[in-house]
């Protein structure tokens, strides 16, 4: 299954967001984002690469 599944995303404390930039899945190239917005991390692909490859997140 070419999906992502991210369980329970969170952050180190003092990092407010991150990007993994390039993650290969299968023949796709995204960008994976962490953001921390209050106290909720959340996890979403670029604009650019929507719909290229399933992500699925689980709080």
């Amino acid at each position: 299954k070419r999906e992502i599944t991210v369980e329970r995303p969170r952050l180190p404390i003092g990092i407010d967001n991150i990007v993994i930039r390039h993650l290969a899945i299968g023949e796709a190239k995204v960008d994976l984002i962490f953001e921390r917005i209050g106290d909720r991390v959340v996890c979403y692909l670029d604009h650019r690469h929507e719909g290229l490859v399933p992500l699925v997140v689980r709080s």
